[in-house]
Order: C-alpha cells, then sequence, then structure tokens
C-alpha cells in the first residue's frame, strides 16, 4: 500500500506505461497491421 502522495503518483505512472511485455505486444500488432495495409486499386497515396 502507498502511504505518500510521491508513491501514489510513482504507483499510476507505473501502470500506465504497462509492463514491457504489454509494450512489445503492442508493437507487434501495429507492426502486423501495417504489414498486411494495402491500398485500394486506384486510390493514391498522396495528401
Amino acid at each position: 500500500s502507498c502511504e505518500t502522495a510521491q508513491e501514489i503518483w510513482l504507483r499510476v505512472q507505473q501502470m500506465m506505461k504497462g509492463s514491457d511485455i504489454e509494450i512489445q505486444e503492442k508493437k507487434t500488432k501495429l507492426f502486423n497491421e501495417w504489414e498486411r495495409f494495402t491500398s485500394n486499386e486506384g486510390e493514391s497515396i498522396e495528401c
């Protein structure tokens, strides 16, 4: 249990960051989505 405001804040920061495994899983999912990305026929990549 947290005894000071600083301990509580540090705990909140840790919870917001997530574990290293969670971060790696998020990165992997994003890379997989990027690799599966395709454009539609006739679609321009320009804005």
